[in-house]
């Protein structure tokens, strides 16, 4: 019998994840550290992957995981295809509205010049904007690098862009807003399904209050 895999986000978007799949009737039981998790509440999945979200575009081209939750940015940076978007759900970090991928700097316009730096922690996405500057790609601190003036000028995301204002930055454009979405494989045989699965998604994160 085929198994049926559904790929989440651990991080930040880890625990709201869960409460929204307990919400349509799924019990996920995870296993020490491992990303493998079993699945309880219905007869179609089998397994849960646990994984970093920019991570489920790839799985779930590759056909490694049936279906999978992430947020649109890592789609979009991705840049892989072989699945379809079949919602996008009212759940965020903290807040139950889309993150947003912004250019941030110390207040000054955005100049995209040979002598320029930017950190980033998306490359792809970065392209958009900066064809001139100097891209260097970010692991994490993105902030911190810009407010120390390491560089000149940094992207990442952001939900509510405290952080951004509490480092003395400011968003100087915003390239992709970001809701969190429900992806699935486009050659599965069970399209029926994640549609009706992804209709229950949306409409219990409607009233989902984290």
């Amino acid at each position: 019998m085929q198994k049926n895999v559904l790929a989440i986000p651990n991080g930040s978007l880890f625990e709201a994840t869960i409460e929204l799949l307990k919400m349509v009737g799924l019990e996920i039981q995870t296993n020490g550290r491992s990303f493998k998790a079993n699945i309880s509440g219905n007869d179609f999945f089998d397994q849960v992957v646990i994984v970093r979200p920019q991570d489920i575009p790839l799985l779930v081209s590759k056909k490694v995981a049936d279906c999978g939750i992430c947020g649109w940015d890592c789609v979009v940076e991705s840049g892989v295809n072989g699945f379809v978007k079949l919602a996008e759900l009212n759940y965020s970090r903290k807040t139950n509205q889309p993150v947003r991928v912004v250019v941030f700097g110390k207040g000054q316009q955005l100049v995209d010049e040979p002598e320029i730096k930017v950190t980033t922690e998306y490359p792809n996405l970065s392209s958009t904007i900066f064809r001139k500057a100097k891209v260097f790609f970010s692991y994490g601190s993105t902030e911190a690098k810009v407010a120390t003036g390491l560089f000149d000028f940094g992207i990442g995301v952001t939900e509510t862009g405290e952080s951004l204002i509490q480092n003395g930055l400011q968003i100087l454009k915003t390239i992709l807003v970001s809701p969190t979405v429900f992806i699935a494989n486009t050659s599965q045989k069970n399209e029926r399904f994640y549609r009706q699965f992804a209709s229950r998604l949306k409409q219990q994160s409607l009233v989902f209050t984290k």
